[in-house]
């Protein structure tokens, strides 16, 4: 016999915020059940997320009980490539006419090779870059791995190339000149999944923290051209994590990054202030 249930992911949502002690015992019971060799039986279910993302409201007591249930399964996981995810966002925006200027993707290309800021294989050319507008190289690469770290991959990502909300690539006003970058990534990320990233099974917990301090503390200390400041330090923050371990993000590769994406003039002079 074969027990297969999909989109198994809904129940343990429900489970979550509703009598988890009592739905996961169910659960434990149909595991125990399969797992006993008297039975002929395989339970098997599919989840877009691992078995204990969909317990992040529980109290410490009802998180071990999950993780006890959690334990009766075997989890086979599927990631793809994040570069499929890329890929997917390249075809999705690319089959629009691009308005952005060859000489700009040219310069973006150039930018992201010396600082080897861009994670993934996919070759980088001034063809890509323009079809991922207004996206550019490294916020799109930040946004495939932060909702495959965060989100449901190609739902997630699906789901942001076709938000219409006020942080949403399609609300985004690409004709001031800017481009849709890792600032806007950290609005979005921020906006859509504020429960993941500020729970402390967060894997990158501490480094949340750490930008949500260095936001309240810049936000304190400057008063003029606030906005700026804000974005250099959410970019900073972002890539942290998610760039490359061979990146060189130094004042030089940050101040060209904005100069050519964010149309922010004065980023060395806001970066030195910062540093100080």
């Amino acid at each position: 016999w074969f027990i297969i249930l999909d989109e198994f992911g809904k129940y343990l949502e429900f489970a979550s915020k509703n009598y988890p002690e009592k739905e996961l015992y169910f659960v434990q019971l149909l595991a125990e059940f399969a797992n006993d060799d008297n039975n002929d039986v395989f339970f098997i279910n599919t989840l877009h997320q691992s078995f204990d993302s969909y317990a992040l409201g529980l109290d410490l007591q009802q998180r071990k009980e999950w993780d006890k249930v959690k334990g009766r399964f075997k989890e086979l996981a599927f990631n793809e490539p994040v570069e499929q995810l890329l890929h997917i966002a390249v075809e999705h925006l690319g089959s629009n006419e691009s308005t952005l200027e060859q000489e700009r993707a040219n310069t973006i290309v150039s930018l992201i090779d010396e600082s080897h800021v861009f994670p993934f294989n996919t070759e980088l050319n001034a063809d890509l870059v323009r079809k991922l507008n207004p996206l550019e190289p490294v916020s799109a690469s930040i946004v495939a791995l932060s909702l495959q770290t965060y989100g449901q991959n190609e739902r997630s990502l699906f789901s942001f190339l076709n938000s219409d909300d006020e942080r949403g690539l399609l609300e985004f006003d690409s004709l001031s000149g800017s481009m849709y970058g890792v600032a806007q990534v950290f609005d979005y990320l921020i906006y859509n999944h504020h429960s993941v990233l500020i729970s402390k099974y967060n894997p990158h917990f501490v480094q949340w923290n750490s930008i949500r301090s260095a936001l309240e503390r810049t936000e304190k200390e400057f008063k003029q051209h606030t906005h700026q400041y804000i974005s250099i330090v959410k970019t900073i923050g972002l890539l942290n994590i998610f760039s490359s371990s061979a990146a060189e993000i130094d004042r030089k590769f940050l101040t060209q990054y904005f100069n050519v994406v964010s149309a922010i003039k004065n980023a060395d002079e806001l970066i030195n202030n910062l540093e100080k």
